[in-house]
């Protein structure tokens, strides 16, 4: 059994590595705060920008966001737990 302090981690993991694509897919500077709340779309994203991210995503974690779910995930956080209920 995974102790909370495991899932905690690999919760952080997942954000942070995902916080990292966001920014490279969307060119942005350090300077800008990404949280895992964030709305991917008040950083200029669109919906090529997404696609590009979800890519990435699928190819880091080794899943795939169904075509059709893709609009609901909309913060790093929503996909963050996508990929911890799908690994």
């Amino acid at each position: 059994m995974i102790s909370q302090r495991k899932r905690k981690e690999r919760k952080m993991s997942v954000e942070d590595k995902i916080t990292e694509k966001v920014r490279d897919v969307f060119g942005l500077d350090e300077g800008v705060e990404v949280t895992p709340q964030t709305d991917l779309t008040s950083l200029g994203a669109d919906s090529l920008d997404i696609a590009e991210l979800v890519m990435e995503v699928e190819e880091e974690f080794d899943i795939t966001l169904p075509d059709e779910e893709v609009s609901k995930y909309q913060t790093v956080e929503a996909i963050a737990e996508y990929v911890r209920n799908n690994q």
